[in-house]
């Protein structure tokens, strides 16, 4: 990441991402993350789901909710996605993460 990914005003870390994670992305990457997470929520479910499909149950789209707004952050900065967290309905991760192979 060059120095000038962060210039501006800082993005807040609205949806307790961890220091490690945040420090690494882009303000364009931190805005992207907080910006899908915030469109997924439960309540838009229906948007993005087949019309047959029924709703997810609540803990189940947040851990969805949380690896598409994580993915989308790493594509900004173009960084691979390689690892899975399960995170509960407050968005605070549960259990450890799980490592993508190839």
């Amino acid at each position: 990441m060059k120095k000038s990914d962060n210039m501006g005003r800082p993005v807040t870390n609205k949806y307790g991402v961890p220091k490690k994670q945040w420090s690494k992305w882009s303000n364009a990457a931190k805005r992207m993350f907080n910006c899908m997470y915030h469109e997924l929520r439960p309540r838009m479910q229906w948007v993005y789901m087949h019309p047959d499909a029924p709703p997810l149950p609540k803990a189940q789209w947040e851990t969805t909710r949380w690896n598409v707004a994580w993915t989308a952050a790493n594509a900004v900065n173009r960084t691979p996605f390689t690892h899975i967290v399960t995170v509960d309905e407050k968005g605070k991760q549960v259990g450890k993460a799980r490592r993508v192979t190839k």
